[in-house]
């Protein structure tokens, strides 16, 4: 669930603790808020309320990204990231 599997022969990066919140938040959108907006009105609403967490529920999604990335790292042991640059996406 949370070490995504390997897509078109790429393996994708494990998620850091903002974006474990942010998916959280977009599962559990509550009805009474309306639909789903676009993904950038999410990310602004995502980003207010992770700036209102207090340090210890921030902590919560960090240890929980740093235990994802460690199962990441036994999934795809010689996985290194590789940024591409503009001109090769």
């Amino acid at each position: 669930m949370f070490v995504q599997d390997v897509v078109d022969g790429k393996i994708p990066r494990p998620c850091n603790s903002w974006i474990l919140f942010r998916r959280e938040v977009t599962r559990n959108w509550p009805s009474w808020m309306g639909p789903l907006p676009a993904q950038g009105k999410v990310s602004g609403i995502t980003k207010e309320l992770w700036d209102s967490l207090p340090i210890e529920n921030r902590q919560l999604w960090d240890d929980l990204a740093e235990q994802i990335k460690a199962l990441h790292k036994l999934r795809f042991p010689d996985y290194k990231f590789k940024p591409m640059k503009r001109e090769e996406k």
